[in-house]
């Protein structure tokens, strides 16, 4: 697979199993989307960045190592007088995803009206797993 973001959706598709295209966010809850290779935009970013500092440090030796390149064009920002990096440009979320805003309207009444449920059934299969508690610094074997 040659695009990063064809690998990112085979991965998410990996992780959750069959995407039900009437529901495609259905599964989503259960995945920790933290496990997702980059977006291609974010990886574009992070390139840009190793690239710059490949620049600087191959030129090292010379009164300018950056050859005066700006690094605001190598993924990096200024804020507050620092360079940080740009993590992500442009949406977050598919222009896509919601069609219309009664679409948008529908699914963000149902995020709400779904959240107690949610907690409620995440609570419920993680008190039948968790261990209990034990403080065995002061134990008595110890001393």
């Amino acid at each position: 697979m040659t695009d990063v973001d064809k690998a990112r959706h085979a991965k998410l598709c990996q992780m959750t199993g069959k995407v039900d295209e009437a529901a495609p966010m259905k599964n989503l809850k259960k995945v920790d989307c933290a496990l997702l290779p980059p977006c291609s935009k974010t990886v574009r970013n992070k390139l840009q960045r190793a690239h710059f500092v490949s620049i600087v440090w191959g030129n090292a030796e010379s009164a300018h190592p950056d050859g005066e390149l700006d690094p605001c064009d190598y993924g990096w920002q200024m804020k507050g007088g620092n360079y940080v990096p740009v993590w992500f440009s442009g949406p977050s979320v598919p222009c896509d995803l919601f069609e219309d805003e009664e679409t948008t309207d529908v699914a963000d009444q149902e995020v709400q009206n779904g959240t107690e449920d949610d907690v409620a059934e995440y609570e419920e299969s993680n008190s039948e797993s968790e261990v209990e508690w034990n403080d065995d610094s002061g134990s008595e074997d110890e001393l």
